[in-house]
């Protein structure tokens, strides 16, 4: 990296703001536990798994639109209908 850091350098609980919601598929190639970390080392943070019945395979935002969206409402505080 031109910048001279590498990726394993930077503190997640850092540089995200907070609060935080940290999204997986539970079927992904990505393994969980990466998204289980970020959670653990980012204060005020939200995991949501979502399972394979639930469209998480790996996009859960093209797998299962509306639950992504409500989660990411709820999570903003708002209702899915106000957002539109």
């Amino acid at each position: 990296m031109e910048s001279g850091l590498s990726p394993a350098s930077i503190d997640p609980g850092k540089i995200f703001p907070r609060p935080t919601l940290v999204a997986t598929a539970g079927s992904s190639v990505v393994p969980c536990r990466s998204q289980a970390w970020m959670h653990s080392v980012i204060e005020a943070s939200q995991l949501r798994i979502f399972e394979t019945r639930e469209g998480g395979r790996h996009f859960v935002v093209l797998e299962n639109p509306e639950g992504f969206s409500e989660l990411v409402a709820s999570f903003g505080g708002e209702t899915p209908d106000e957002g539109r």
